[in-house]
């Protein structure tokens, strides 16, 4: 096969990788917040902070959503290698 179309392969299964491990993070994150709904409403910038921590909170706490993005991002990186 030849390396410039084997990289585009890798880049396009990279990409789908990261974007399954956003949403995967984006899902625990609604999950997250469903769970914290008996809280009042934040002003702004209290809510972005909040929304930040509670992504992190299940990027942590879903690892398989982890792992698929930081393997999205390394076929990513590896096929653009073979494009040269």
């Amino acid at each position: 096969m030849n390396p410039v179309l084997a990289g585009w392969i890798i880049i396009a299964l990279g990409i789908v990788a990261t974007f399954a491990g956003i949403a995967g993070a984006i899902i625990q994150l609604i999950r997250n917040l469903e769970n914290r709904r008996s809280k009042p409403k934040f002003d702004l910038p209290t809510d972005i902070l909040t929304a930040l921590r509670l992504l992190i909170e299940a990027l942590i706490s879903a690892p398989v959503w982890l792992v698929l993005l930081i393997f999205g991002l390394a076929l990513i990186v590896y096929g653009g290698t073979l494009i040269k």
